[in-house]
């Protein structure tokens, strides 16, 4: 199972997932986007930090990898991202997403998340402290014990990762994410996981979506934040164990 890590976020932060009991029987791979965690800042940025540049660049990691079969889950950005892979494998068996709003085209964004000033902070380039810890408690939640490792995450990625994704959703012409899993799901299982807590998403939304799923329906989280594989792990993990035991 390949983890792909949301914007400005890091591998690092799938760390009870590699260590917990739950998953060891399956072989899990957390590349980091360019620009992000222990990946190198890039030289051409405006090329590289695209959100195509990314679909790209992961396309060709997982050709080099050659799996007879695999499955996905991608958290935030990274659930964006793994929706427009899905169309380039036949070898993919499953996608999880999480805090992930699929979306429609045209875009509407006005519909798939709050409006909320963390949004906006995801998209800034140069973050003061103050603000790496309010984005931090957008995707987390203020007051937890994980809190500072988020903040790690921001503080190492490269500030024009945020002001490049920016642009490139803006300016990159737009799949309709929605089409792609109503297709998708007629020959994989695919499950939307959200955090009851999560500032970011509108939950009403995807609730709205008829999407074929596992379950038939979108899982809320309880009491889980917009990473709620973080503070969530135990529930999380055992979500993810049961579909991957169904696949």
């Amino acid at each position: 199972m390949i983890l792909l890590h949301g914007n400005s976020l890091s591998a690092s932060l799938f760390k009870n997932q590699f260590e917990g009991d739950t998953l060891k029987k399956y072989r899990l791979i957390a590349p980091e986007l360019p620009g992000h965690g222990n990946s190198t800042r890039s030289s051409n940025p405006e090329n590289d930090y695209g959100v195509m540049r990314f679909i790209s660049i992961l396309k060709a990691f997982i050709d080099k990898l050659s799996f007879k079969e695999f499955a996905l889950f991608g958290h935030s950005l990274g659930g964006h991202i793994a929706i427009n892979l899905l169309p380039h494998f036949n070898n993919c068996k499953g996608f999880i997403a999480l805090g992930t709003p699929p979306l429609k085209s045209p875009s509407n964004p006005h519909e798939a998340f709050l409006p909320s000033p963390f949004v906006g902070l995801g998209f800034k380039p140069d973050l003061t402290d103050e603000e790496k810890r309010m984005l931090a408690a957008g995707f987390l939640a203020e007051i937890h014990p994980e809190l500072d490792s988020v903040i790690e995450a921001i503080s190492n990625a490269d500030p024009l990762v945020r002001s490049y994704i920016g642009k490139s959703i803006t300016d990159d012409k737009s799949s309709d994410e929605t089409a792609i899993i109503k297709n998708k799901g007629k020959e994989i299982k695919i499950a939307l996981l959200a955090g009851e807590n999560d500032k970011l998403i509108n939950l009403s939304y995807i609730e709205s979506l008829s999407l074929p799923l596992w379950k038939d329906t979108p899982l809320i989280l309880k009491n889980g934040s917009h990473s709620a594989f973080i503070d969530l792990p135990l529930d999380f993990n055992a979500l993810i164990a049961s579909f991957l035991e169904d696949l």
